[in-house]
């Protein structure tokens, strides 16, 4: 392979096979995001696939981590080859991250009040670290000392990532905080927050949260969504240059934030496909990837492509990220957060 690619773990929104099917699907970004390829994952004798929760690369160890319902999954980025998976005893899993040194990830326990801290290398458990309520979100900080884990919770949580303790606290916000960005000075916390279309921005120097800015009344809050129950926002997003934030919606839309200005500014609103319940960036900082399917440039605020599988159908995941090669070789891996680059230490 030679290129950037867009690799998509799939069933990635609730257990709907129709919008996508299962495995991870990956598309041609430098040649209009053609389907390349679709890689298989395990089953578990007797079950359906799984629901994909997560997806983590990593340049240092060259593993593409899937995190599922029921086990956290490594493959070999340049063979396309299962390297291992691990269940901890039933305690997995939701969305992970991995430390900016590649030594360990951060994976909470689906369903659970805690997060595993496990080796990269093997996924093999380190320790437990227990949380106040059940785990669902991680972002590790541009340094790596710390990691703020989003619980099922009006509060986000600090830990010192070393010691996996927690140190601090981040609000309580008006709701649940749902997924969440961070600055590359590590001075701001963007939040989708249950119940308000729009974003919440806290301040992670003094732990206090300091706006909530909601979209024009033309839009309504939409909470029913069977994945996203309470949340008519479900992602957010720092666009590289830290000048824009984009707010997932599931009416459906994508909303753009002025965030050179405080509390941030409403500028514009983006037509997708379908609802949309999380936002992905591409390696460049070219390009948006909502969850529905379309590919958005960030320039131009245009859809430019919609992604369509080997059997024709749109798909849809919120698990995407890009990686890039060169003559088969890893170059590049991107991420399925969007946060801000400004200062941010270059892994």
């Amino acid at each position: 392979m030679d290129g950037t690619y867009l690799y998509a773990a799939v069933p990635g929104v609730g257990n709907h096979f129709d919008k996508g099917g299962d495995g991870i699907v990956v598309f041609d970004v430098d040649h209009g995001f053609k389907f390349v390829k679709r890689i298989s994952l395990p089953t578990l004798r007797g079950r359906p696939p799984e629901l994909a929760k997560g997806i983590v690369a990593s340049m240092a160890t060259r593993i593409l981590y899937v995190a599922e319902t029921n086990r956290l999954i490594a493959l070999d980025l340049e063979a396309d080859k299962l390297l291992w998976m691990q269940a901890y005893d039933g305690w997995c899993c939701d969305r992970p991250d991995i430390s900016p040194d590649n030594q360990v990830l951060y994976v909470p326990a689906l369903d659970r009040p805690a997060w595993n801290v496990v080796s990269a290398l093997n996924g093999q458990l380190i320790t437990v670290l227990p949380a106040a309520a059940r785990s669902h979100n991680t972002v590790f900080s541009p340094r790596g000392d710390r990691v703020y884990l989003v619980p099922e919770s009006p509060t986000i949580f600090v830990a010192d990532a070393r010691r996996a303790q927690i140190v601090g606290e981040i609000g309580p916000f008006s709701a649940r905080v749902r997924p969440i960005v961070i600055n590359g000075t590590e001075t701001l916390v963007f939040a989708s927050v249950n119940g308000l279309l729009g974003v919440a921005v806290g301040d992670l120097r003094t732990g206090k949260v300091i706006a909530e800015v909601r979209v024009p009344n033309q839009f309504p809050c939409l909470t029913n969504h069977p994945d996203h129950k309470g949340a008519c926002t479900h992602g957010v997003a720092l666009t590289p240059d830290e000048r824009e934030v984009w707010v997932a919606d599931e009416n459906p839309f994508v909303h753009v934030f002025d965030a050179k200005s405080m509390p941030p500014k409403y500028e514009t609103s983006i037509g997708t496909r379908t609802s949309v319940g999380w936002l992905s960036c591409s390696i460049d900082g070219r390009r948006m990837y909502p969850s529905s399917g379309d590919v958005i440039d960030i320039a131009s605020k245009q859809v430019i492509a919609g992604l369509t599988d080997e059997k024709g159908r749109a798909l849809e995941s919120e698990k995407m990220l890009e990686i890039k090669f060169a003559k088969g070789r890893l170059v590049a891996v991107g991420d399925q957060w969007c946060n801000g680059r400004v200062g941010r230490p270059q892994k």
